[in-house]
């Protein structure tokens, strides 16, 4: 039923009641993974289609404090606090994912670390130093 609902909700373009509907269907996750799914995509809702970053990073922070080191959650945090315009946060989370690819390595993803690193520093008014990321 939940599941239903979700769909429906998502195809009248109802976000904010996505969003707490997957936090709500969050609590009676079968376990663990599953409810870390429900509540990265909430994160995901909240930061793409909502804009409410602040919210997404409140659900982020839960996750995080469990699993600090996956990448996949910092991401998501870092493109939070980067649409928040939390600049300081958002540099220190794409430095860290960076340094855990490997600068030395070319991908797609850590392209756009590279880019993202790149217009924090033009936020900034560091031209130079986002023409080094880029």
């Amino acid at each position: 039923a939940g599941t239903l609902l979700l769909a429906q909700l998502e195809g009248e373009g109802r976000w904010h009641d996505v969003a707490s509907l997957l936090d709500h269907l969050s609590e009676f996750a079968p376990d663990a993974e599953h409810k870390r799914q429900m509540l990265l995509r909430e994160a995901d809702v909240l930061t793409q289609r909502v804009g409410d970053h602040d919210a997404a990073l409140k659900v982020l922070a839960a996750i995080y404090a469990q699993v600090n080191d996956d990448a996949e959650v910092n991401a998501r945090i870092a493109d939070a606090l980067f649409r928040a315009e939390r600049w300081d946060e958002a540099a220190g989370m794409y430095n860290w994912l960076v340094d855990v690819m490997g600068k030395g390595k070319k991908s797609k993803q850590l392209g756009g670390y590279l880019a993202r690193l790149g217009r924090i520093a033009l936020a900034r008014g560091q031209a130079e130093e986002a023409l080094a990321q880029l």
